[in-house]
């Protein structure tokens, strides 16, 4: 990957924790606008299948990406929150598959989530 290409967000963590930070008509524009092409055989290319995919992120608070972007690679996100408790940012932690399964990965969703949290009270947001 080259560190300068912008990723699609419908392929990472971070990006899907921000589309799923959307509200109704931004993420209408953003599927209106983007073709959702395959990277590998585990991107997700279905309009509907990312909706729900959305909307599980929105459920659980986190993301995975498991081999969607690159063969081999699993990233899983968490949101950052500013002073508004909007999700102005994420935070993601990245492991090759198969060296990490995503059970490992999935172990440390605790961490990545205080980490977010962290860097979230920093930017002035108080969790309810």
């Amino acid at each position: 990957i080259n560190p300068t290409r912008t990723l699609p967000a419908y392929a990472t963590s971070c990006g899907k924790i921000m589309l799923a930070a959307l509200d109704e008509k931004g993420l209408d524009e953003y599927l209106a606008a983007t073709e959702l092409v395959p990277l590998t055989n585990q991107t997700i290319t279905s309009q509907g299948k990312l909706i729900a995919e959305l909307e599980k992120i929105r459920r659980l608070g986190d993301a995975l990406e498991n081999r969607e972007l690159i063969e081999g690679g699993m990233c899983l996100g968490v949101p950052i929150r500013d002073f508004t408790k909007n999700v102005v940012a994420a935070i993601s932690l990245s492991t090759s598959y198969p060296a990490v399964d995503r059970e490992k990965l999935m172990s440390l969703k605790g961490p990545l989530f205080e980490a977010g949290r962290r860097i979230s009270a920093e930017l002035g947001y108080m969790e309810e």
